[in-house]
This record gives structure tokens, C-alpha cells and sequence, in this order.
């Protein structure tokens, strides 16, 4: 929302958003028109309590031309939605770490345990040198 030159009130749009931000694809516009109508609603819920009528508003050092206080409330919006994204995948991960834990604990108390005479003897192994490696005729 900005004050034009002759100080009307005009609220942002999702193309002046997405251009302020450098968002070029269309994959989330859905999400971004709602964070706009949202940022357009509380500037005008705080530019009335200011005044009566938002067509009424005269230039003041408050409302001076060029100012987007829609763009800082949009662009916090986008980080608390990143922020809470962030925190869902890092729950997941935490989850996954967990399951991971189990899984591999599960798995080496059923694994046989090599002794070193096992490994020795797979080390000399004529058979595990000979396709280990490539030979040319």
C-alpha cells in the first residue's frame, strides 16, 4: 500500500509484490494473493484507526508518498510461513533420524559379527582379488 502523489491510498497488488520480490514462477500465487489481501486488510485496519475515511487521507510525515508498510507485513509473512515450513521438515527429520536409530540398532543385533579370522581369510581370497579387479586380455 503506498500513497500516490496526490496522497490516495493505494494497496499492493499481487504482480507489485511478486516484482518487488523477484518471484518469477506462478507455483505459489494461491498462497502469496492471500498473504497480499491479508497485508492489504491490516494497512487499512491500521490506516483507520488514523482516520475515518482511507480516501480521506492527507499527506502527513505518517503517510508520507512512497511508503509500503503492505510490503514489510508481506514480506514477514513470507519468512513466519518459511519459518513454520522449516520447522514441520525439521520435525520429519528428527523423526527420520529416530526411525533411522532403531532400524540400524535392529539391524547390527541381527548382522553376524566377523571375526578377525573371517576377514582375514576374505582378504587372501584368490577369487575377491580376481573380480575386484579389472582385467585386460
Amino acid at each position: 500500500m503506498t500513497l500516490g502523489t496526490d496522497n490516495d491510498l493505494q494497496f499492493v497488488t499481487l504482480d507489485s509484490v511478486k516484482s518487488h520480490f523477484g518471484i518469477t514462477d506462478k507455483q505459489d500465487d494461491n498462497t502469496l494473493l492471500s498473504i497480499v489481501q491479508a497485508a492489504n486488510l491490516e494497512v487499512k485496519k491500521q490506516v483507520l484507526t488514523v482516520t475515518d475515511d482511507v480516501n480521506t487521507i492527507e499527506g502527513t510525515p505518517l503517510f508520507k508518498p512512497g511508503q509500503n508498510a503492505a510490503l514489510v507485513f508481506v514480506e514477514a509473512e513470507i519468512r513466519r510461513l518459511i519459518n513454520k515450513l522449516y520447522e514441520e521438515a525439521n520435525k520429519i527429520m528428527l523423526r527420520f533420524d529416530a526411525m533411522m536409530e532403531t532400524y540400524l540398532g535392529e539391524f547390527r543385533s541381527q548382522a553376524p559379527t566377523r571375526t578377525s579370522k573371517k576377514l582375514s581369510a576374505r582378504d587372501t581370497d584368490f577369487e575377491d582379488d580376481h573380480f575386484a579387479e579389472r582385467h585386460f586380455v
